[in-house]
């Protein structure tokens, strides 16, 4: 059983770090957006090197755009998954979920906060538990 609490907790932990990965990286790349941008209009209308400055900042603009497609489409696909294995359950099982997966509550704490006993509190999580392990460990 332990194993299984560390391989879930692994499980869970790389999910929260990859959405915070994909939300920092299109945060960077909508800023390196925003100088190219900016780059395009300086260069606009000059000759010489300044017009080879622009086809580059052109260039890089439609590169990070692009990233940010990509990034997008994973973050979804990582949601999504999330959701269907959240959408089988009523409102207070996700909320055990949160508490006791994100929040990282102990099953103490989820008593407190919810109507459930600890054995239905640890028959939910064991029932996350697997459910996490099958859709996002090969």
């Amino acid at each position: 059983m332990k194993e299984e609490t560390k391989k879930t907790q692994t499980v869970v932990d790389r999910i929260r770090v990859l959405l915070f990965n994909y939300d920092l990286a299109i945060q960077m790349a909508q800023t390196e957006i925003k100088k190219r941008t900016a780059d395009i209009e300086l260069y606009k209308g000059h000759g010489g090197k300044m017009g080879r400055k622009l086809l580059v900042a052109k260039v890089e603009k439609e590169r990070y755009e692009k990233y940010i497609n990509e990034l997008v489409i994973l973050k979804n696909e990582l949601i999504e998954g999330l959701e269907i294995i959240l959408d089988k359950y009523s409102n207070s099982y996700k909320k055990v979920f949160m508490l006791y997966f994100i929040e990282k509550k102990s099953l103490e704490e989820i008593k407190k906060q919810t109507c459930y006993s600890l054995t239905a509190i640890k028959y939910i999580v064991n029932k996350f538990r697997n459910e996490l392990i099958t859709m996002f460990t090969l």
